[in-house]
């Protein structure tokens, strides 16, 4: 026995894995025991002409022990005793340990955690010498009530009993037909049906003393109905008659248990009177027959029932949020092999309209009844085949489930939002049924803004899971309620507007894999509907969208938005293949263009624009495929086809003014894929081009204009242009050359952004070439005047002028004055004339001073290209080196504003996770090393004033990759010159913004650099040297990590001076 107590305790576990294993064992060692145990008695010899006992005497407790003692192994009859009185513990998960242990139960029972156990690990039905009377009489001696117990005594005694008796009836002692062994009184026990009622009588008796216990009584009083459905016993048949005479003949009350035990005979199938047995309450012999369906469903909600004098059902007292199992005996009955069977049964969709819809949701339900119903609904999607689920959502449940899913406050919106979940689990499980369950949520009795108002994403996440074939289903359902021309009033609108929301959110749903035929059709609609309007109906054309007119037209807010999203959705497709879906957009948009009978275009080309766009499409066209491009250059190549592509795509919309940008697009492009002239043509090409626009060719190399076009779309404000921008350039990076990396580095710098002078729709009347007002003129002059050596251009932009050069340009002054003489103001200074001229005459002056200035500033810029920056003219410094670019990010960092703080974490991650990184060092040559070695310096200098350790930390990280570009280039002097400086400034100042951390991974990486400083470093140590004793100590910490690396030295020559020092 000592063997087998220690797992008692944990039979109490709250843990349920820690339950079932005791059990398991439990049951394991006992019948171990019993195995090797031998009986000392001997059974009588009159005992053999005994005839069995079918009923059980009036024996007492004492008796029933001495048999069980007699028959078993100490262990065993310990282990029956203990468990038996163990239900009644009130410990935390006893109960359910000891009955798992005494039993095992099958699928339909509450707990699920009996399923862990198969009847060869389960105690009474592994014993055959324990009978069904001698554990029902152990059973009810052991849980008896007194009139001394109190409320929470009487609680544990009468769940124990119920316990007791569900495992009795779970091990099929009740069935068994084997005699026991010899027992001492002589008797012969054997299954009896005065066991069978007595167990049933339990059951009653419980439910009846305990209302809120009745519904377990009576789903144990089910499987005691199972098991003699399944039971060879001799009394089968009078056990049956006298259980149905106990429900429908002695009581006449129908509740839902009933109702279950009902269903449960019913699909039995016994040759049973079953109109006299339902009657009066109902009509005809099926429980479920469509005339008895309003009485099923006062029933199921537990409502009062008035029929022929009868009082009504008894209601439970008190209202339980769990299910009653009489759902699963009437889905059971519908949709079982044997239930299915039956005739004169209504159809599982109106049975559902009539006990759920018009009565768990009906607009007077209880919350308590919605409940309910949330709770069907759940149950039936577990337990329904797919092609029956869209009948569960009808007209009042999904009223109720939108009400309670769009308001928090609302008493189920949790019971709504769970059911939401359930409902995208079985689509997981089921991907055909998605479209099905789309149309009801929008449908009908849905509606079309179902995600909008519940605020979830149900249906985007059905669409989701269900399949491409559902999916594409799903698009033309869309389309049919475009088209739909029933609308009379402002709801088109609305429907187009959600039309287009659910295309983008397929589109950007990256859980949907990106098939040709449904992309293509949504890209085809927003192309159709927002570059052109449909005027006649052509069933012939391949683009679907012309196939139907609109019925009322698109609205130019409704063309916008398709543009909007048709560039959204381009975005989206980037990262699959960009330029095969501009492609494939672009020849729809041809296509459309050129069905001119049907299809009429938002933007009508000038024969300029005309002949623009033809040129750009042939060389697209010819990038895209390489035509006359070596391999190394194909790349190039597609960057270019894509930046065109998608400018031309942007001709198309009225709203966008991209001409300029595709003319100098072409024209950048043609020179970087053009071979370079011969004298011939280069003579014949400048006699035929103006003088400024060869020299700014000559100035600007082609990638660079192609780059600063690029930069232009990064910042606008579109995510579609970013987006072409990061593409193409990533095709073009082999093209870049220093000048552009440098022209990249401008942007980060800081400057102060002003006015744009070359946009002359915003200049006021009184604005300078410099883009300042006359008072901001006036205070300019004054301060130029005080100091004219120190003269800059602060506007931002570059002057054309040399600033080492001292003589006025002669070549302005001329073209001013002959401005002034066309206005007829010719050398007219003098300030009381000029207020005599009127507003005409100023006019007049002003344009032809601006005409003079634009043609000495050059060709005008695009305002989007200069968006947030003065970028008047692009000045190129020589840092084209890596090292330049570090030095450019960490001046951005260091510059940003505090709403800048997203830039400032992407430059950040940039720096450190990719620049920094780099396992190729880039070859310094001797030029370079005064730049490099600048730049250290300056990074140091930095250093000294870091406002946070998190950027000196960063700043440590640079120096170390710079350290390490001078020492692969041999130049290890160079670096140990600087590093001594920035040492003392560590140990001299007491407030010093530097620490050792910046020092000591320089010192432990680049020993032999590092080395070259080990004299001053000593020289701090000093006693004097140091500001205090605390960076006396630091000073002395870097000398020991110095030296603590000295064995990594290489050369002779450097040990040698180790040793000497």
């Amino acid at each position: 026995m000592s063997t087998t107590l220690p797992l008692y305790w944990n039979l109490s576990s709250p843990v349920k894995e820690e339950r079932i294993d005791a059990s398991v064992k439990l049951v394991g060692a006992l019948q171990e025991f019993q195995s090797q145990y031998i009986p000392s008695v001997a059974r009588p010899d009159n005992s053999s002409d005994s005839e069995p006992s079918e009923e059980v005497a009036e024996v007492g407790l004492k008796e029933i022990e001495n048999d069980i003692d007699v028959l078993n192994a100490e262990d065993v009859r310990y282990a029956i005793r203990r468990l038996v009185r163990g239900l009644a513990s009130p410990r935390e998960s006893s109960r359910l340990g000891f009955a798992v242990a005494l039993t095992e139960v099958r699928k339909d029972t509450l707990h699920s955690e009996f399923h862990s156990l198969t009847k060869e690990r389960q105690l009474l039905a592994c014993l055959n010498t324990v009978s069904s009377a001698q554990i029902i009489s152990l059973i009810v001696h052991s849980t008896q009530i007194h009139g001394s117990m109190q409320g929470h005594e009487v609680r544990d005694q009468i769940f124990a009993r119920l316990f007791g008796l569900v495992s009795v009836i779970q091990s099929d002692l009740l069935w068994r037909e084997s005699t026991l062994p010899t027992s001492q009184s002589g008797r012969i026990l054997v299954p009896a049906l005065r066991n069978f009622q007595t167990v049933c009588n339990e059951l009653f008796s419980l439910g009846e003393r305990k209302s809120w216990l009745r519904e377990s009584c009576w789903w144990a009083i089910g499987l005691v109905v199972d098991g003699l459905e399944a039971a060879r016993v001799p009394w089968k048949t009078e056990a049956l008659t006298w259980i149905l005479e106990k429900v429908f003949a002695e009581n006449k009350i129908w509740t839902p248990e009933k109702l279950a035990f009902a269903l449960n005979i019913e699909r039995i199938d016994l040759p049973l009177s079953w109109e006299e047995l339902l009657a009066p309450m109902f009509k005809g012999t099926h429980l479920l027959a469509t005339r008895n369906l309003p009485t099923v469903a006062r029933i199921l909600r537990e409502a009062p029932l008035d029929d022929e004098g009868d009082r009504g059902s008894k209601s439970s007292g008190a209202w339980k949020p769990q299910l009653h199992y009489v759902w699963g005996a009437i889905f059971k009955a519908y949709f079982s092999s044997n239930g299915s069977k039956l005739a004169g049964r209504a159809s599982f969709q109106d049975f559902f309209r009539v006990a759920v819809d018009e009565s768990l949701f009906s607009a007077t339900a209880s919350a308590e009844r919605k409940s309910w119903g949330f709770s069907v609904i759940e149950r039936a999607l577990e337990d329904l085949p797919p092609d029956e689920i869209p009948f569960l959502f009808t007209q009042n449940f999904m009223r109720t489930w939108i009400n309670h899913l769009s308001n928090q406050d609302r008493f189920l919106h949790k019971a709504a939002r769970h059911l939401a979940g359930t409902v995208q689990g079985v689509v997981d499980k089921h991907p055909a049924i998605g479209f099905t369950l789309v149309l009801q949520l929008l449908g009908r009795h849905g509606n079309h803004q179902f995600d909008r108002i519940t605020k979830t994403k149900t249906v985007e996440s059905i669409i989701t899971s269900t399949n491409i074939e559902g999916v594409e289903k799903f698009i033309e359902y869309v389309k049919t309620q475009v088209y739909d021309d029933g609308h009379s009033d402002g709801s088109n609108e609305a429907t187009r507007l959600w039309a287009t929301d659910q295309f983008t959110s397929l589109m950007k749903s990256s859980a949907i894999p990106k098939q040709d035929k449904w992309v293509l059709s949504i890209l085809e609609f927003f192309v159709v509907h927002g570059f052109f309007s449909v005027t006649r109906k052509n069933a012939k054309s391949s683009l679907q969208a012309i196939h139907h007119v609109p019925n009322p037209k698109f609205s130019d807010t409704m063309k916008q938005r398709c543009r909007d999203r048709l560039f959204t959705c381009l975005a989206e497709l980037s990262a699959s293949d960009s330029k095969m879906w501009l492609i494939k957009v672009l020849d729809m948009v041809s296509t459309a263009e050129a069905d001119i009978k049907h299809v009429k275009p938002l933007v009508l080309p000038s024969p300029e624009l005309r002949a623009l766009k033809r040129e750009s499409a042939g060389n697209a066209e010819r990038l895209r495929i390489g035509e006359n491009l070596p391999a190394s250059r194909q790349d190039a190549a597609s960057g270019a086809s894509v930046l065109l592509i998608s400018l031309l795509i942007g001709t198309y919309d009225p709203t966008a003014n991209v001409q300029q940008t595709l003319k100098d697009s072409v024209s950048s492009v043609e020179r970087l894929f053009t071979p370079p002239d011969s004298k011939e043509e280069k003579k014949k090409k400048r006699s035929s081009v103006p003088s400024g626009e060869i020299e700014r060719e000559a100035a600007t190399a082609p990638i660079d204009e192609i780059i600063d076009i690029h930069i232009g779309f990064l910042e606008a404000r579109s995510a579609y242009s970013r987006t072409i921008a990061k593409t193409s350039f990533s095709f073009l990076t082999g093209e870049v050359q220093r000048s552009t990396v440098d022209h990249i580095l401008t942007q980060l710098e800081p400057r102060d952004v002003g006015d744009d002078p070359s946009d002359e729709e915003e200049e006021d009347d009184t604005t300078d070439i410099n883009g300042e007002s006359d008072e901001s003129s006036d205070a300019g002059s004054h301060a130029e005047s005080l100091d004219d050596d120190t003269d800059t251009n602060n506007s931002g932009e570059d002057s054309s002028e040399d600033e080492g050069e001292g003589e006025p340009d002669l070549e302005l002054r001329k073209k001013v004055a002959e401005a002034l003489r066309v206005s007829g103001h010719e050398n007219d200074e003098d300030e009381e004339d000029e207020e005599m001229m009127d507003d005409d005459q100023m006019l007049k002056m002003d344009e032809q001073l601006a005409a003079v200035f634009r043609m000495q500033r050059g060709p005008k810029l695009d305002k989007k290209r200069v968006l947030g920056l003065q970028r008047a003219a692009t000045h190129f410094k020589i840092r084209s080196n890596i090292v330049g670019i570090v030095m450019a990010i960490i001046e951005a960092i260091r510059g940003a504003r505090a709403d800048e703080e997203q830039f400032s974490g992407k430059a950040t991650n940039l720096l450190e996770n990719r620049i920094l990184k780099f396992k190729e060092v880039p070859k310094v040559g001797v030029d370079g090393v005064s730049n490099i070695v600048k730049h250290l310096e300056d990074l140091h200098q930095l250093a000294r004033s870091s406002p946070t350790p998190q950027f000196l930390s960063l700043l440590a990280r640079s120096s170390i990759y710079i350290s390490r570009v001078l020492s692969h280039g041999g130049h290890d002097i160079a670096v140990a010159e600087d590093i001594p400086g920035i040492t003392v400034r560590l140990i001299s100042r007491k407030g010093s913004r530097l620490n050792t951390a910046f020092f000591h991974t320089w010192v432990t990486r680049y020993v032999s650099t590092a080395w070259h400083t080990r004299t001053s470093i000593l020289d701090l140590c000093k006693s004097g040297n140091a500001v205090n004793r605390y960076r006396q100590m630091q000073a002395f910490q870097l000398l020991h990590d110095l030296f603590s690396q000295a064995h990594l030295l290489n050369e002779a020559s450097q040990k040698a001076e180790m040793v000497d020092s």
